[in-house]
């Protein structure tokens, strides 16, 4: 992952060698020059190293990822290098994509979808692709709010995102179009959609459930870190306190994990 980032630099510096090629500048210079970038990148590497690097990894479904190594400063900001995509690529958008918020896939269809990132510039687009990344066009995004999650269901283009302000949308054509389905306090961390079910997770650990794309929720009864497990028809809440089947039509079911 990182080494893809040197590549990256190593190209640009080249460049800039030919450049000085043509203005005869002596190959003794050239060398320096070679000596001197290679050792910035290396005292980034070591800088970085010092510090906890770790890998931040978005698996997308169908064998598709991206991945992005990322560190924590001594303020405890954290600074990340471009994402990197496995099984697609980033084609003709790669400037927005590398520093993109977050990326879904639609298992119907296959398509790709993205929202780029603060280096991007304001507004944030919500990109498309239907031919694996190759080409990105803009998705229908409506308000200032903005998503950070997204689901779809497994065999439908049904799909449901939730971001800033609380706020939680659904789209029914795999994300061409978006509802907005208005606001609140909370922040959602996880979803998932089955068969016209969704789940939404808390970041308190509050798990809802929803069968009319988020609007109206009903809360289950589990506490703590949870996570969802999304199935062609049903959803499993793996939760701190219980685990639950939630399925259209058929209620819930819980189990309490033994204490």
């Amino acid at each position: 992952m990182g080494h893809h980032h040197h590549h990256h630099h190593y190209a640009h510096y080249t460049h800039h060698y030919r450049a000085w090629d043509a203005s005869g500048v002596s190959a003794r210079r050239r060398l320096v020059g070679a000596i001197a970038a290679v050792a910035v990148l290396l005292t980034v590497g070591s800088l970085a190293g010092a510090q906890a690097t770790y890998t931040r990894r978005m698996d997308l479904g169908g064998g598709l990822a991206v991945a992005r190594q990322c560190w924590r400063g001594a303020r405890g900001a954290v600074t990340c290098l471009a994402w990197t995509p496995t099984g697609f690529v980033f084609g003709d958008a790669a400037r927005a994509l590398e520093d993109a918020r977050t990326f879904a896939r639609v298992p119907s269809s296959g398509r790709l979808i993205a929202l780029s990132g603060p280096l991007t510039g304001w507004p944030p687009r919500l990109l498309g692709s239907d031919d694996g990344g190759a080409h990105w066009n803009d998705l229908h995004w409506e308000g200032g709010a903005l998503p950070s999650v997204f689901a779809f269901a497994n065999r439908s283009s049904d799909g449901v995102a939730a971001g800033d302000g609380g706020h939680v949308w659904s789209t029914s054509d795999g994300g061409a179009h978006w509802a907005d389905h208005g606001g609140d306090t909370r922040t959602w961390t996880a979803l998932a959609i089955a068969h016209g079910t969704i789940v939404l997770v808390d970041s308190m650990g509050n798990t809802f459930r929803s069968s009319d794309g988020g609007f109206t929720r009903e809360r289950l009864p589990t506490e703590g870190a949870t996570t969802l497990e999304q199935r062609d028809d049903e959803i499993l809440v793996h939760a701190y306190t219980a685990e639950c089947v939630v399925r259209r039509g058929d209620g819930v079911r819980c189990t309490a994990r033994p204490e």
